[in-house]
């Protein structure tokens, strides 16, 4: 008798008891088959012939995580909402770093994880968008995804605990959204080595916390807004690499927490001002090939 004549019930006895890994690629036998495997009711019933209790650690990192958590990034939405909601729910860290294997989507379902604090998942090939359900996550103080193979826009993201948002070398597209000025509580903004395009937001002047903005080797062009003057907890501004235009503004003078500061490689045009004097903490300030931009005063940390 072929598969897809069996009894749903007989089918469900059967194929419950071949590994979550496998039994989900078998869906494709018929359309019962299907309609089975791809129910919460065979999730939750499969997945409890194969994991263990819940597991009472509050952090996945790399030496830690099973082959189901990996798994919960690749099996299908009823398997990863049963094992999201029943194994890790009280979930507060993930911390990867270089997973090959991972090679995967980052899931929608991650909003499930309703504790989690921290989400790092670095050097993994993680594709795909971003899913907008990561933005949504209240609990969340820090992202990191970087040097991976993100692609599309950044999504918009109101956590209002959010604290470090790490999303640099990838192949992310769009512009910088108006949301992320919004993340007051921000103290690390790295969205470097992408394919950002469009302006630095004015808003940028409302992450009064800021320590490190990084928009360095993106596609970002118009003028570097005033309001970034407002960023005096600053201490590293990376924005070359762009093609940003137009004058150095005045107010740069009152970033006096900056160390290193590095505008080179864009299309910036008229007189520094002669503010970025006043930064005495300064280390290093690069403002070479900018080919409209001039100087007639002397500044032993800058390069142009």
């Amino acid at each position: 008798m072929a598969v897809s004549h069996l009894p749903p019930e007989i089918m469900n006895r059967i194929f419950c008891w071949i590994h979550p890994h496998t039994v989900y690629k078998l869906r494709r036998i018929s359309k019962g088959l299907n309609s089975l495997i791809s129910s919460g009711a065979f999730g939750r019933e499969n997945l409890a012939h194969f994991v263990s209790a819940p597991s009472t650690s509050n952090a996945i990192t790399s030496t830690a995580a099973n082959e189901f958590d990996r798994l919960f990034f690749k099996l299908p939405t009823a398997f990863r909402t049963v094992y999201a909601e029943k194994h890790l729910s009280k979930l507060t860290h993930i911390d990867w770093n270089q997973e090959p294997e991972m090679a995967a989507e980052l899931p929608r379902e991650i909003i499930l994880l309703s504790s989690l604090k921290t989400l790092v998942i670095t050097s993994s090939q993680l594709r795909g968008s971003i899913p907008k359900e990561l933005g949504l996550m209240p609990k969340l103080n820090y992202v990191g995804l970087w040097e991976n193979a993100l692609t599309g826009e950044i999504p918009h993201f109101t956590c209002p605990q959010l604290r470090k948002l790490l999303l640099f070398s990838n192949r992310l597209t769009g512009c910088i959204p108006q949301s992320i000025c919004r993340l007051t509580e921000l103290t690390e903004l790295y969205l470097h080595d992408n394919c950002l395009s469009g302006p630095i937001p004015c808003e940028i002047g409302c992450l009064v916390n800021l320590r490190a903005l990084m928009l360095d080797h993106n596609c970002l062009d118009g003028p570097i807004p005033h309001e970034i003057g407002n960023l005096s907890n600053l201490t590293g501004l990376y924005l070359d690499h762009n093609q940003l235009s137009g004058a150095l503004p005045a107010v740069f003078g009152n970033l006096v927490a900056l160390l290193y500061a590095s505008l080179n490689n864009n299309r910036l045009t008229g007189a520094v001002p002669s503010s970025v004097t006043n930064l005495r903490n300064l280390e290093r300030f690069d403002l070479r090939d900018n080919a409209g931009l001039t100087c007639d005063f002397s500044f032993e940390v800058m390069q142009l």
